[in-house]
């Protein structure tokens, strides 16, 4: 081989060769990327942090043009875990009432759908409008051997997936995604147990001392009102004793209802325990808790309660207000959270001995509280 050859050979051979290195490079960067996004499906602390992560996270680590996660959520748990969540009113979530539409999609052996799909089943699974898949790798999300959903991701490049590639990487992502989604709703599901009141459906008392706690420290960054409300059923033993229990958790449950439905978005209603339940009212001050407080008490005034004899019962609550505007820096808020608690208690109380079915402000001197209230 001449020796013009024989340089020529060798450059092609060291191009091949950078192309190589460069093609190992890009290879394990990628690998490092799915592991972190792998890593962090993993540690997702609820589902709606979760869902968020494989949806918006994963398009820059991949990166790819549009991601979507499809559950079937045929006895709505899913839905009732977002219920309150603000990832609900995003289409990357898509909740299906049954699997047909994914068995339709997936073989028997449950392989990732890779290349393109029907018009019916892009619509489904990529509902944002004005798109147009190119290629798409639709993995089946298998838990305990069967299909709980489906993970969906598309691609503007026509050769970013394609049914002669392999997917190996992609089975593992999807059954990474599927157990982190089953235990992110397990947990969830738990957590909802150990924080609601089973009767009025309401947080208890031990969730709303934590976001208490939670508010305070927020309104002291940012030196804002918080305001609290206590409420008391007014006679409610005389319910029990003339209608009976059922009828007593009839008429919670109504007070629990029209006092949500009154608050604000953003308040927090919880049960505190009997008959009484408290309210959270974060960024309100003492005249807006005043107003909030004689809505819910005019609403539950002019209610009824129908119980099973077509017996109607009416009831009246009585309100104690407590606010806070300022926390001095290094305050002690366990203290300061029992002591607008005590303050609201008393305002309630108050409320009580005045003849019930009104709404009374803490007015006590502010030596009482260990920092400023209103």
């Amino acid at each position: 081989m001449k020796k013009a050859d024989l340089n020529y050979v060798n450059c092609d051979l060291r191009g091949r060769l950078a192309e190589i290195a460069q093609d190992a490079i890009h290879n394990e960067s990628k690998l490092r990327r799915f592991e972190q996004l792998a890593l962090d499906t993993i540690r997702a602390r609820s589902l709606s942090e979760l869902l968020y992560s494989i949806t918006h996270e994963y398009t820059s680590g991949f990166p790819l043009d549009e991601i979507t996660v499809a559950l079937i959520d045929t006895d709505y748990q899913y839905r009732k875990i977002l219920a309150d969540d603000e990832l609900m009113a995003n289409e990357c979530i898509i909740m299906l009432d049954d699997g047909k539409p994914l068995t339709d999609i997936f073989t028997e052996t449950r392989t990732p759908h890779l290349g393109k799909v029907h018009h019916k089943e892009h619509k489904l699974l990529f509902p944002e409008k004005g798109r147009r898949t190119s290629s798409v790798a639709v993995l089946p999300l298998v838990y305990r051997d069967e299909i709980i959903g489906s993970y969906n991701l598309r691609s503007n490049d026509n050769a970013r997936f394609s049914e002669f590639h392999g997917y190996d990487y992609l089975q593992h992502l999807a059954a990474i995604i599927a157990v982190s989604i089953e235990n992110a709703k397990l947990f969830s599901q738990i957590q909802h147990q150990s924080t609601t009141d089973p009767l009025t459906g309401l947080k208890n008392r031990l969730y709303f001392d934590q976001e208490f706690l939670k508010c305070l420290s927020r309104a002291k960054k940012q030196r804002t009102s918080t305001s609290i409300l206590f409420m008391d059923i007014d006679k409610f033993k005389d319910v029990n004793d003339t209608y009976g229990h059922a009828a007593g958790d009839l008429v919670l449950r109504e007070t629990a209802r029209v006092a949500k439905t009154t608050l604000p978005t953003g308040s927090l209603c919880a049960r505190y325990g009997g008959e009484e339940f408290c309210v959270l009212l974060p960024d309100k001050n003492k005249r807006q808790a005043e107003k909030i407080a004689n809505d819910i008490r005019r609403n539950i005034e002019t209610s009824t309660c129908l119980v099973e004899s077509n017996t109607k019962i009416k009831v009246t609550i009585s309100i104690g207000v407590n606010s806070i505007w300022h926390i001095k820096k290094g305050a002690d808020l366990v203290e300061i959270s029992r002591s607008i608690i005590e303050g609201a208690d008393e305002a309630l109380y108050e409320a009580k001995q005045k003849g019930r079915n009104r709404v009374v402000t803490y007015r006590a001197n502010n030596a009482k509280l260990p920092t400023g209230s209103e």
